[in-house]
């Protein structure tokens, strides 16, 4: 893993916000700020809106999409150029376990909600 040079804007989509958050998706409003959660295993995202929204979002009972900020110095990997070449496609960006993640806001103006987090190193 090597540190961010900049901040980077990926995604990743979510199937159930209950499973992730403990919440529907209706209450992650009520995870709004605070020093954010330390995730403990590695932390996949895609480059790809669209990738994360359509193959990541569905089957699932309270589907979201984080938009994600990851900030400069953060350590991650890119996938797409060591990974399966059939699944390049996904623009996979790999954070390790440990780095923390903060909720910043939720937009409810589509039917799958997106919430905008950022992701720093632990």
């Amino acid at each position: 893993m090597v540190p961010l040079p900049e901040d980077v804007e990926v995604w990743r989509g979510i199937r159930n916000s209950v499973a992730v958050f403990g919440v529907p998706a209706a209450k992650i409003d009520s995870l709004i700020g605070g020093d954010g959660t330390e995730v403990p295993m590695f932390f996949a995202t895609s480059l790809s809106r669209n990738v994360a929204a359509t193959e990541f979002t569905t089957p699932g009972p309270y589907p979201v999409l984080y938009k994600i900020t990851a900030q400069a110095g953060t350590p991650a990997v890119g996938v797409s150029p060591i990974g399966q070449q059939s699944d390049a496609y996904q623009q996979e960006l790999l954070f390790p376990p440990g780095v923390v993640v903060r909720i910043l806001r939720v937009d409810r103006r589509l039917r799958v909600p997106v919430v905008d987090v950022e992701v720093s190193d632990g």
